[in-house]
């Protein structure tokens, strides 16, 4: 046994160590009130923290209090830009049928959410492998698969519940209005092709990585997990515009922060996202028929 004298100074006491398989427990984050109130060491002088090493229950740290403003201001920036050229397309190509203008409305889209929710997130938090673990994307296991099957079911079952409300309370403004529901898409195979594309591959993919991997995984080291998964489903709720679709998508950003934290990986939150894309897109589709 040694004395506090024989102990390098700069090292804690063994006593002040977490007991070992305790944040390997999974789900240990989500139980606490907020990830960044772990013990960490100290990072060296001038040095940027770095994320924690992957593990059950692991949460990406997101962005940095130092990132957060530069990732909105080149967000916004890129999306106006991109709108921007948008509208001066149509306004030069002037009397366009719908069907054209719906095809470029469609891949401004595309890009928009690949620039501003998937490469902006990578930029600002150092890109590589820094950036893939402060954004929770690790190696997928058959857990995350797991998790994903479970976030869709609950996503489901609170939709249909919400639905359900709707319907006995009598509130037409409080039903979900599709954002896939143009006359126009429906009337060509290739319209119909392109939507797909973008809401069953890309939208999944860089609406997680930006509303959980990017902003969540930063709000809750600051108000804790709850008020981070708030307030990040919320906004996530918000920019679909829709009335209609500010509860149930609430809730249902919820649900993939929730199986984000529990799983330790965003993975499982995209496949969650992807499979409820999926199964509204071949729904949408079935109901009103190609060409």
């Amino acid at each position: 046994m040694t004395s506090s004298r024989d102990r390098p100074l700069d090292l804690p006491p063994p006593e002040a160590y977490p007991q070992a398989g305790e944040a390997d427990r999974p789900g240990a984050l989500w139980d606490q009130p907020s990830p960044g109130r772990l013990a960490r060491p100290a990072p060296p002088s001038g040095a940027p923290p770095g994320p924690r090493p992957p593990g059950r229950g692991w949460l990406g740290q997101g962005f940095e209090r130092n990132t957060v403003f530069v990732g909105f201001a080149l967000a916004l920036g890129a999306f106006a830009v991109l709108n921007i050229g948008l509208g001066a397309y149509l306004v030069v190509a002037g009397d366009i049928s719908d069907k054209t203008e719906l095809l470029a409305t469609l891949i401004a889209t595309l890009v928009i959410d690949a620039v501003v929710l998937v490469v902006v997130p990578f930029l600002v938090l150092g890109g590589g492998r820094r950036a893939l673990a402060a954004l929770g994307l690790r190696r997928p296991s058959s857990r995350d698969l797991g998790w994903a099957f479970a976030g869709l079911a609950l996503s489901w079952v609170l939709l249909g519940a919400y639905l359900g409300l709707v319907e006995v309370i009598g509130v037409g403004a409080l039903e979900p209005v599709s954002t896939i529901d143009e006359d126009e898409i429906y009337g060509s195979v290739g319209l119909v092709a392109l939507t797909g594309v973008l809401v069953v591959l890309v939208a999944p993919v860089a609406e997680e990585i930006f509303y959980r991997g990017f902003l969540f995984g930063g709000l809750s080291r600051r108000f804790g997990v709850l008020g981070g998964a708030a307030a990040s489903a919320a906004l996530f709720a918000a920019v679909h515009l829709d009335v209609g679709s500010l509860i149930p998508f609430a809730l249902i950003g919820l649900v993939f922060a929730f199986i984000y934290v529990r799983s330790g990986s965003l993975l499982s939150a995209i496949m969650a996202h992807f499979m409820f894309n999926v199964i509204g897109y071949v729904a949408t589709i079935a109901d009103r028929g190609v060409g």
